[in-house]
């Protein structure tokens, strides 16, 4: 029993997680509540996505304990070095679909570890190539 207040655990060990909750189940009146539904599709792809958010948790945590930066700085890094050519923060942005404000906080910290470079852009005084 747990603590009132305090939720009780899901799964086995001391972490919980979305895979722990198996594979999601409709109830017995769901032809009646979405009529023409197909039960065993809604089921499929619930399962699917929170399998899904199951394995990108788990990303998420492990690039986190490894290199102890977010998923997107992650991302980042893989973006730039699989570009072949330096790229302006925005393209860097666009290609891991974030926010030219997180991107910039994300080029930051990339920057203070030494792992990338902000040089000016020859071709655009006003904007750098990482």
């Amino acid at each position: 029993m747990s603590e009132p207040g305090r939720p009780l655990r899901q799964g086995r060990g001391s972490r919980s997680s979305l895979a722990s909750l198996g594979l999601v189940r409709v109830d017995a009146d769901f032809e009646d509540e979405y009529p023409g539904g197909d039960a065993t599709c809604a089921e499929a792809y619930a399962s699917l996505v929170r399998a899904g958010e199951a394995l990108l948790g788990e990303l998420d945590r492990r690039i986190a304990a490894t290199f102890d930066i977010p998923h997107a700085a992650f991302t980042a890094l893989a973006v730039i070095d699989g570009a072949g050519e330096p790229l302006t923060p925005s393209q860097v942005s666009d290609r891991v679909l974030v926010a030219s404000a997180t991107m910039t906080a994300t080029l930051d910290l990339l920057e203070r570890r030494r792992w990338i470079r902000r040089i000016p852009n020859p071709v655009d005084r006003r904007s750098v190539l990482i």
